[in-house]
């Protein structure tokens, strides 16, 4: 399973200012004459410079600490230092100066303006290689890369599954785990094609409905999970659960809510005191917050979808480390907002960029992919319908 790290777009991405570019004695392009007296002229250590050493430099630029940019490479931290000593020993010879020094021990980095220039000059490049080699990848298509969420992974798979035999073994289904709060950004992007994820309905701008066709998988609510017996908010009535007091629920309850995301983004358009509420935690897995209210170390409310929340009521959502005796656990019930909160709905499911598309063949494996997708999600909202009261 592959996770992917932000890039720079790299489309239009000029690496020579214009101003610079004006006299016409700077190109992208070296002639062969150039590349062959490259290693014996005033820059030849440019030639010891290798790719990793380019993404230590510029993940170091952005965390500006060693310590922070090893555990991002997950790596030891003597590593990475140990590629700054030799970045630095060679732009010194190149330029006349260090890339970056600490400040102290322990200390963050700081960088020259040498430093800064190629940090975000690594950054362009990285982004640049990696945008191209993509592209030629799709092109060739031996692997169809899909961005998606945690939760509608398994339907990935599904779809892909009902793709030809003799597709899926020619095409490897490449997976990229990206998380709810990064899907605007990577909608805005050129880094994929494919994006299984959710979006608040409302909020399809122009641009988006322009570049993405979206076929929806599901469509659910905001919901607000507690513990049974929570007299506060919880109403009995006909034997279903209800919520008995949305302003109480705000005034008193303790919240356990997303550090960012879609959820936030609801309760900002509906209940912007939401932000003066008490709040218990802030999280950044939904599992975690579901197993502080399962062992009764959280007396509170949690906003999920609706989806999620009826999962963690079947016990689905729990990880193997989190199981625990049935008599220690505390019962779960989900609450519906309902008023203005009625008005938004989270659809999740595959944005398809229309450009890539529109040039497919009829029997490209990115069209199988994405009409096996539509056949699969239209039964799946069948389903839904079936369910609903």
């Amino acid at each position: 399973m592959k996770r992917t790290a932000s890039t720079t777009k790299a489309a239009g991405t000029s690496l020579i200012p214009a101003s610079e570019q004006a006299d016409g004695n700077h190109s992208l392009a070296l002639s062969i004459s150039q590349l062959e007296s490259l290693e014996s002229g005033p820059n030849g250590k440019l030639l010891d410079l290798t790719i990793d050493q380019l993404r230590t430099l510029a993940i170091v630029f952005h965390q500006k600490n060693s310590l922070l940019a090893a555990k991002l490479l997950g790596r030891q931290q003597s590593s990475v230092q140990g590629q700054l000593k030799t970045l630095n020993k060679h732009f010194t010879e190149l330029c006349g100066e260090k890339l970056c020094s600490p400040m102290g021990r322990g200390e963050d980095y700081s960088f020259s303006q040498t430093g800064r220039f190629a940090a975000e000059l690594a950054q362009q490049v990285l982004a640049i290689l990696d945008w191209q080699v993509r592209r030629q990848r799709q092109r060739v298509l031996k692997e169809l890369a899909v961005a998606t969420t945690t939760f509608p992974q398994p339907f990935v798979w599904e779809a892909w599954n009902r793709v030809r035999s003799d597709i899926r073994e020619t095409v490897q289904l490449s997976i990229h785990q990206i998380r709810t709060r990064d899907v605007g950004r990577i909608l805005a992007s050129e880094e994929f094609d494919l994006v299984v994820a959710p979006h608040i309905t409302e909020n399809q701008s122009s641009t988006l409905r322009e570049q993405w066709a979206f076929e929806p998988l599901v469509v659910e609510r905001l919901t607000v999970l507690t513990y049974q017996g929570n007299s506060g908010i919880v109403s009995k009535k006909a034997g279903e659960s209800r919520l008995a007091d949305q302003d109480k629920l705000f005034a008193d309850e303790p919240l356990i809510v997303p550090r960012e995301g879609i959820i936030l983004e609801i309760l900002d358009r509906v209940r912007p005191d939401w932000r003066r509420a008490r709040i218990q935690d802030r999280i950044d897995d939904v599992r975690y917050g579901i197993n502080l209210l399962r062992s009764g170390m959280t007396k509170g409310a949690m906003f999920v979808f609706e989806k999620v929340g009826e999962a963690a009521l079947k016990g689905t959502l729990v990880a193997a480390y989190e199981e625990m005796p049935k008599e220690k656990e505390t019962r779960l019930c989900q609450l519906y907002l309902g008023g203005a909160f009625e008005r938004f709905r989270i659809a999740t499911g595959l944005f398809v960029r229309k450009s890539r598309l529109e040039k497919c063949a009829q029997d490209h494996p990115f069209r199988l992919f994405c009409e096996a997708f539509a056949e699969m999600a239209l039964l799946n909202r069948g389903k839904q319908k079936v369910q609903q009261p």
